[in-house]
């Protein structure tokens, strides 16, 4: 199979057919305490009917949950859906109230054999087989819960006082957001969506009030039939109307990609498939412009940073893979909504936890096959000649691993030999662990192999080796001691013609298994701030040593009207070979990917081949309609054991090529003299 995308498709003269959207803008809403301190209620009040919905009957578990996560769902909304909930709750409840405090009284009057109406009569008789006295205790319990309940409401409804009648701060960032586009378009035209009806109409009143009087056009499900709806769309189009704030009722089945390119959610639906289906109004077939999406999210709430989190990780996924249906059509949509119902005492780790497994959830939805399937014409080739390049890049300018090894070994107290172009290291006692050994004889350096021997099972060092990340980790701890001098250090240098200095960073990267990778980086600069290009030989002039001391006197002389200015320069070149660095190791790791694809596939079908080995001798019986046979439990479980087993391989292969943003940590700086100086006059 062969799959076009949309990017693939190009007019005559090679311009995309297609606009792309505009990544997804996230606006956080900072809100003030009063609506900070009734998130954190309706929160606690959410979290006791979840510990409620566990301890009740099965019948009623799922009714009580339902309750929780309106609560939150509206809460997240707007205030005053929060307000019209609580006011609905209580109502509803205080029903309820009178009709177990009917029933109670009924119990009671069937026990002293009174008359009671007949209806309640046979209510009652069918729960015979339960005893009075448990009747009497789950009706009791039921009135307290339900008291208990109406007095955390009057609490959110003091809480919702407390906000005051000023404007909520989700409406004033969504305010700002809209003049922010209309002071430079005046003409544009936006979608504001919502969930619920309740905010749609705070937003539409909240707007009128300031700046956008008969210019807002209001759709939800109370707008009428199908005529009317129509009329309201007609209304956005005409030139009158800027702003159409609109519930789900616009989110599916009408085409507005020709009236505008602006879409914001007011807040967002917990099921991501609600989302995309709403930006698909405007990006569609016969749009001209990038679409812009925008959605607004409470920052340093739970629901909030981990909605925020959810669509964006999405987002990147999409534009990874192309295609909305690859990403959305595997995602467990009640797996999302069981992460935000979730109590979260600990909002910082909680939000942690839930981006892990927000993380989890996408890479089971990601499909390996995909990128195969896309048909991108030369595509292979041009990743594999980059890759090529990386490597030789790596090899004629990359950290000499075996030098960086030998001398770490020797400062912690080791010893190491060179013989036929080969390590023997006596590692030192303090980095000697269950995987760190205590000899490593024959240690060949980075691309080396035993001629004639290349089948032989050797030691190669490099990045990933124990021996060299025990090296690492030494140097990290051992760099920042408090009688550690050489944080700035000079040194008199023979035959150099001007001062300079030497900068020296780590770099980190860390990919997406959370494995990190460490170079040393050498920056020179000379006296007219000049940032040397030339990785190899800056780092080979650091190790360097001469004899010899400058008065202080003279080194301030020499250094002090640029050194600092010198040191940030020196900076920025380690931050772009860091950048290189990792443009290389993307490249490098892609093309080892390329080759374990094919094994992991080879080991994949040989997998499933030995369990049904055992079946695939027996006769098969006819079968009815070409229906498959049925495998037993067993198989069918080592098949999904395997199955699991092959995912992870291939995330982990997907995970080792992405790489978070390079960490630069300065480690010191070397002002080098030229022995010409030392002890001039100047």
């Amino acid at each position: 199979m062969v799959r076009r995308l949309k990017r693939h498709v190009r007019l005559q003269d090679g311009s995309p057919k297609f606009v792309e959207r505009e990544p997804v803008q996230a606006l956080g809403v900072t809100l003030p305490a009063e609506e900070a301190a009734l998130q954190q209620a309706v929160s606690e009040e959410a979290a006791n009917l979840d510990l409620l919905a566990d301890k009740a009957i099965r019948a009623d578990r799922e009714s009580i949950r339902l309750v929780a996560t309106i609560l939150r769902k509206r809460a997240a909304s707007s205030l005053t859906a929060l307000r019209k909930t609580v006011a609905q709750r209580k109502e509803n409840i205080g029903q309820t109230i009178g009709e177990v405090e009917v029933r109670r009284d009924h119990l009671r009057a069937l026990r002293r054999g009174e008359a009671i109406p007949e209806e309640a009569q046979a209510r009652l008789e069918l729960d015979l087989y339960r005893s009075y006295l448990s009747t009497m205790q789950r009706t009791g319990r039921e009135l307290r819960r339900l008291k208990d309940e109406v007095e955390g409401l009057d609490q959110l409804e003091q809480l919702i006082l407390d906000c005051g009648a000023a404007p909520e701060a989700k409406l004033v960032t969504l305010e700002s957001w809209l003049k922010t586009i209309h002071s430079g378009h005046p003409d544009e035209k936006v979608i504001v969506f919502s969930e619920y009806a309740d905010t749609v109409e705070s937003i539409v009143t909240h707007l009128e009030m300031h700046g956008y009087s008969s210019q807002v056009v209001q759709l939800t499900g109370d707008t009428g039939n199908r005529k009317e709806r129509t009329k309201a769309l007609l209304r956005f189009a005409s030139a009158e109307s800027r702003i159409l704030v609109a519930t789900d009722v616009a989110g599916e089945g009408l085409n507005l990609q020709e009236h505008c390119h602006h879409l914001i959610h007011f807040e967002l639906p917990w099921n991501p498939n609600r989302m995309e289906q709403r930006n698909g109004r405007i990006d569609r077939y016969g749009q001209k412009k990038a679409p812009v999406i925008a959605f607004l999210y409470a920052k340093e709430s739970y629901e909030g940073e981990v909605m925020k989190r959810l669509v964006l990780k999405i987002e990147a996924q999409m534009r990874r893979l192309g295609s909305v249906g690859d990403v959305l059509g595997q995602i467990q949509v009640d797996s999302i909504e069981r992460l935000l119902s979730r109590p979260a005492p600990d909002m910082h780790r909680a939000i942690e936890d839930a981006e892990a497994q927000i993380d989890s959830e996408l890479n089971r939805a990601s499909d390996p096959r995909i990128r195969e399937q896309l048909g991108e014409a030369n595509e292979d080739k041009v990743e594999l000649d980059r890759a090529t390049a990386a490597v030789l890049a790596e090899k004629e300018h990359g950290v000499a691993l075996d030098v960086f090894l030998r001398r770490a070994v020797m400062a912690a107290g080791g010893s190491v030999e060179t013989r036929d172009n080969a390590l023997y290291v006596v590692t030192p006692a303090i980095w000697r662990s269950h995987v760190v050994l205590e000899r490593y004889d024959g240690l060949l350096p980075p691309g080396s192999f035993r001629p004639g021997d290349e089948s032989a099972a050797v030691d190669v060092l490099h990045e990933e080796h124990p021996l060299l990340e025990a090296a690492v980790r030494w140097v990290r701890s051992t760099r920042f001691r408090k009688d550690d001098d050489h944080r700035l250090a000079c040194v008199v240098v023979p035959q150099l013609a001007e001062q300079d200095l030497i900068a020296t960073f780590l770099v980190t990267l860390q990919d997406g298994t959370a494995a990190k990778l460490e170079r040393f980086e050498a920056v020179r600069v000379s006296h007219d701030l000049q940032a040397s290009r030339a990785p190899a030989a800056d780092e080979e002039a650091s190790r360097v040593t001469f004899p010899g001391n400058v008065a202080s006197g003279q080194l301030s002389a020499l250094f002090d009207p640029w050194w600092q200015e010198a040191r940030l320069l020196a900076e920025s070149e380690a931050r772009r070979r860091a950048m290189n660095w990792k443009t290389e190791l993307v490249a490098l790791r892609g093309l080892e990917a390329e080759f374990q694809k094919p094994e992991i596939e080879r080991w994949d079908r040989a997998t499933k081949e030995a369990i049904l080995r055992e079946h695939l001798h027996k006769e098969q019986q006819p079968l009815l309609f070409g229906e498959a046979p049925q495998l037993p439990p067993a198989i069918r479980r080592r098949l999904d054991e395997h199955r699991k087993r092959v995912d992870i391989q291939r995330t982990i292969l997907d995970h080792r090529v992405k790489f978070e943003e390079p960490l630069v940590e300065p480690l010191g700086v070397l002002l080098r003299v030229p022995t010409s100086l030392v002890g001039e006059g100047l």
